[in-house]
């Protein structure tokens, strides 16, 4: 049978067993499991965060076209998608997450902006 250890904590009583202890370390956007065993060795297991899985995924545009931005956003772009991804994604897939997200967080305003204008156009 394992041993237990009973341990104070901001006045509450814990129990511990001494087995494997499993916890998330969240740096900068990524997470990472961190697996600590009796042993006292750790297992690195990497788990993509919601920005990650969000705006870093790589997907196929069926067909592309250009879109201008300034060259400080794209350098400061080009530096960040460089560096978490080691240039392994392309900056209009990153664009197009970006683009994709803010589309479907705001479809309800956007729709009810573009009905009121519609309307305007045909009340004139």
């Amino acid at each position: 049978m394992k041993k237990q250890n009973v341990r104070q904590n901001a006045g509450q009583t814990a129990l511990m067993e001494n087995k494997s202890v499993s916890s998330k370390v969240t740096i900068r956007n990524s997470t990472t499991l961190i697996e600590r065993s009796e042993t006292g060795k750790e297992k690195q297991k990497p788990e993509p965060s919601d920005y990650e899985e969000t705006f870093l995924r790589r997907h196929i545009m069926e067909k592309g076209v250009s879109v201008y931005v300034s060259q400080q956003i794209k350098d400061e772009i080009a530096c960040i998608v460089g560096t978490i991804t080691g240039n392994s994604l392309p900056l209009s897939a990153y664009i197009d997450n970006i683009i994709r997200h803010h589309l479907d967080t705001h479809r309800d305003e956007i729709d009810a902006l573009f009905e009121q204008q519609f309307r305007k156009r045909f009340e004139r």
